[in-house]
């Protein structure tokens, strides 16, 4: 990208972080990248903030995703739900419904 854009592919990153100084925070403070900061949530299910990007970039409101992902997660564990890819599935294509 730099050898293609220069200057310009600075403005045509975005770093995915939770905010803390992780290597990609650090080296996108040194390159003057911008970032998209999503905190890390201390629940049993998390979304990454790589995967919540595009999400937010559609218009999502990814903060409420993250609160009903944490909400489904609990939900399965409490009631000894096997957390399975298809109920992960499931859960997350209920989540992105509503917020249409």
């Amino acid at each position: 990208m730099e050898r293609r854009y220069r200057y310009e592919s600075t403005s045509r990153v975005i770093v995915t972080t939770d905010g803390h100084d992780d290597a990609y925070k650090v080296l996108a403070t040194e390159r003057e990248n911008r970032t998209f900061v999503i905190p890390r949530i201390k629940k049993p299910l998390e979304i990454s903030p790589v995967g919540l990007l595009p999400l937010a970039v559609a218009g999502c409101d990814v903060e409420a995703l993250q609160k009903m992902c944490e909400e489904v997660a609990l939900k399965l564990l409490k009631g000894n739900h096997e957390l399975s890819i298809e109920n992960l599935y499931k859960a997350t294509k209920e989540i992105l419904s509503a917020q249409k």
